[in-house]
């Protein structure tokens, strides 16, 4: 950096440097913009819209499939996890949240199948409980 000696020197450097600065804030306003439509729900939805439809007509009713369910189990892990918060930090990390899920959903949709497996168990195992209680209860008042 080279010495300033004059007032004419400094108010040059002032003002060169209030440009960067103002060229600089544009640039991260772009990169800003650019973030915030990559993660804005409409413009993902947009982005799985324009896959399904190049993806092949012989895979597009799964694929269809697969996107609808990605973007359902993910909104409702957004608004499980939000749940109407005004906590702007905690909007932007349902929304990556959702983005995440979404995402994974889409790609491995087996992911799906499994859980609502794990699902049915769980709720076998519960009605066999209450039909076993039921008949103890029953056997009881027998008596």
């Amino acid at each position: 950096m080279e010495n300033i000696r004059t007032e004419k020197e400094l108010q040059a450097h002032i003002e060169k440097l209030k440009n960067k600065w103002q060229e600089e804030g544009a640039e991260i306003k772009k990169e800003f913009f650019v973030m915030y439509e990559n993660f804005h729900p409409l413009s993902f939805l947009t982005k799985s819209v324009g896959e399904l439809v190049s993806s092949g007509k012989g895979k597009g009713k799964s694929n269809l499939l697969n996107t609808t369910l990605g973007v359902t189990v993910g909104y409702l892990a957004k608004m499980f996890f939000v749940n109407a918060s005004r906590n702007p930090v905690k909007k932007v990390v349902g929304t990556i949240l959702m983005v995440g899920i979404s995402n994974v959903v889409n790609r491995h949709p087996e992911i799906l199948r499994t859980i609502r497996g794990f699902m049915s168990g769980l709720r076998k195992e519960k009605q066999e409980k209450q039909e076993k209680q039921e008949q103890s209860e029953a056997q009881v008042s027998e008596v």
